[in-house]
């Protein structure tokens, strides 16, 4: 409270100062007429233009669809654009590795862990969806993860963990 209420003292000494001398004071002749030292006078203009309101809307993230202001992020559980690019990071190392493995393992592993579009599937469900047989399903998928485990493919999801 004391803190605005010098900060508006000092807003009314500059409009005033305006009006008298018939352009903007300086620091030094805004500081005089105060009678406050410099270094406070500019303390209080340096705090006072860092002030933003938690209903501006937060940069970081494009996204059209992103109607989020500051406050929504700085009070929200929805996750922060760091945290975004983690993820997205994350999505294409996964890709990646995953692109190394055949066609067959590739289909099973993204099919069995729901990679495509999140909703994993049963060993029947991925048997019915690629036209082989559960056995053969559990087969190819214990393959491809056991190439996965290999440092040689691996090293890229390591940091993840």
């Amino acid at each position: 409270i004391i803190v605005h209420s010098t900060l508006n003292t000092i807003n009314k000494a500059r409009k005033e100062m305006e009006k008298e001398i018939g352009r903007p004071p300086s620091m030094p002749e805004l500081a005089h007429k105060l009678d406050m030292p410099l270094e406070k006078l500019n303390f209080y203009a340096d705090t006072s233009r860092n002030v933003l309101s938690l209903e501006s809307p937060s940069s970081g993230n494009d996204s059209v669809d992103d109607k989020r202001t500051l406050g929504d992020r700085i009070a929200s559980d929805a996750p922060t654009p760091e945290e975004d690019a983690e993820v997205d990071s994350l999505r294409r190392d996964i890709r990646a590795v995953i692109d190394e493995l055949s066609d067959k393992e590739r289909d099973v592993l993204v099919s069995r862990f729901g990679l495509d579009d999140g909703s994993p599937r049963t060993v029947e469900q991925t048997a019915k969806k690629l036209g082989i047989s559960r056995d053969r399903v559990r087969n190819v998928e214990a393959r491809a993860l056991n190439k996965l485990r290999h440092p040689q493919r691996n090293y890229r999801l390591k940091e993840y963990v």
